[in-house]
Parts: structure tokens; sequence; C-alpha cells
């Protein structure tokens, strides 16, 4: 539904000499209203991370105050770039790759110069859905096992300053990518391919045009379209504002009840570590894959 049909349907229920201003503001008052204080099944979603092997055959050559790793027995490749490689047990951010034995890091290299370094390229974070808000759940499908939130604290570059590579066990939100999505770091990072899938809080769109699509399921579009006709007899003080106020009122708890005994399905499905393969009731989940 968009901002269109709830206007339309506040028109016709109000005296036409009524004016209807600053409808947006009222959709998108209306949309926090519903979801005020409620955890609806929509706001919920899922999604999967597919991770990358470690790659750590052949050695480097590095020299102090150079950006360039020159490799002996390597074949590095494109999907590398914005992966971080281990040296002496230091992470460093690979920017570019110029070929199978050259990559160059995202800095000057700060130690001495040396040869035949064994090295670790690896990847910690990766991109979550766009419009994550926070993760409730991650599980490894792989090895079917959940991981556990860790405070951002603890995953910072003191993890990094031992090896911790192997089965994840832990996670934290870590910031965002230049697209602006949420990352998840992993800890130990993976060292194979594996599929984690998560739960999560989702965010939702404002309305910023009267044209606009209404960020609320279809099911709930009368809700939707009361709830924005108390809130405009409101504004206007209109007589019947108080039975307009209190049909809202009863129309969203009665749908909310209705879509609770689903939610409350999923939480209890989602305490029991099954993945979504075996949960039905989970929506469509979005994967995210980085090539190997």
């Amino acid at each position: 539904m968009t901002g269109v049909d709830a206007l339309e349907y506040v028109q016709n229920a109000l005296p036409p000499e009524l004016p209807v201003r600053g409808f947006i503001g009222t959709i998108n008052y209306v949309q926090e209203l519903i979801r005020s204080g409620k955890s609806w099944t929509f706001d919920f979603g899922t999604g999967t991370i597919d991770t990358v092997a470690v790659f750590d055959t052949g050695t480097v050559a590095v020299t102090l105050g150079s950006t360039t790793a020159t490799g002996t027995g390597t074949t590095f490749t494109s999907a590398m770039e914005g992966r971080k490689i281990r040296i002496n047990r230091i992470p460093y951010l690979i920017a570019t790759r110029n070929s199978d034995t050259e990559i160059l890091l995202s800095a000057n290299y700060p130690a001495d110069t040396d040869t035949g370094l064994s090295f670790s390229v690896y990847q910690d974070e990766y991109a979550l859905a766009s419009d994550v808000v926070q993760v409730i759940r991650l599980w490894d499908i792989t090895n079917r096992r959940r991981l556990h939130a860790t405070p951002v604290q603890t995953l910072g570059d003191r993890d990094f300053l031992r090896d911790q590579s192997g089965d994840s066990f832990r996670y934290g939100l870590f910031g965002v990518n230049s697209s602006g999505d949420r990352l998840l770091r992993f800890t130990p990072w993976p060292d194979s391919v594996d599929r984690f899938e998560y739960w999560y809080e989702k965010d939702y769109t404002r309305v910023t045009a009267i044209g606009g699509t209404i960020d609320i399921p279809s099911e709930l579009d009368f809700v939707v379209k009361q709830g924005c006709l108390a809130r405009v007899s409101a504004q206007l003080r209109v007589d019947e504002r108080g039975v307009e106020m209190a049909s809202f009122t009863k129309l969203l708890e009665g749908a909310y009840l209705k879509d609770r005994a689903l939610m409350d399905m999923k939480v209890r499905l989602m305490r029991s570590d099954r993945p979504r393969a075996d949960i039905e009731v989970f929506p469509s989940a979005q994967t995210i894959t980085t090539d190997p």
C-alpha cells in the first residue's frame, strides 16, 4: 500500500472541508506507533554468510616502508582484495592484487625487510543484509552449532596478536562497509568454506514521498489506514477522534495477537538451535556469498 491509498481513505472518511496536511509525517508516525513496544514477525529476517578458506600456499617477501608483498609459489586472486594477510602474526589489509605473485598492502610495511615468510590470507568480516539492525542469533549450518555474541571490545586488535583461525565460536557487529551495511566479525576467523545463518531484527523504510510504499505487510493495510485516520482526527480535533483512536487500538491489538502466535513459534524453534532449513515459518533468507 502506498501513502496515496492511505490518504484517500482518510479524505473519504473526513468532511470534505477539513484539510489534511503533513500526511507523510502522519504515515511515519503510525508506522512507529504500530511497532512501538511490539515484536512483529515482519520486523525480523534471515540471511546466510558463506565464509572463505584461508590461503597460505607459498611464502612472501616484504620491504620496510613499502606496500608491496612479493610471493613465491603463490596464486593471489582478485577476490583477495579487501581481505587480510597475516605476516609475522600481524594482520595487514590487502588493497590490490597485481598478479599471482604480487599484492599491495593498504599501508607501508612497518617491520624489517625479510624474505621467505609464511603468511595467511583470510577474511574475518562479512557484510550483512542492508536492513540489519542487530543480529539475534547466528548458527553454523556446516558444523550445526550456535555462535555466541561478544562485545566489540573483546574482538579488537588484541585478538589479532595471536593465531586465531579455526572453527568460529564468537561474533560481534563491527562497524559498516563503504555501502553502509553492518559488518559481522568472526573470532576465531574462519579457515574453511562454511555456511552460517543469522536471524536479525530488520530496519524499516520511512516514507519520504506520498506515493512511497508503506513498509508494513498488506495484511495490516486497514490497521495503517485507521491509524492515519485516528491521527489526523486528533490533529484536527474532530468530534469522533476518540472513537477513531479506539477503533485503531482494537484493530492493532487483534492483529498483534494473531502475529504473536507465529512469533512465539519462531522463538521456540530458534532457541532449539535448529537451522532455518528446518523451520518453514521463517521468511526467505538473503544469501551473501564471497568469491573464492
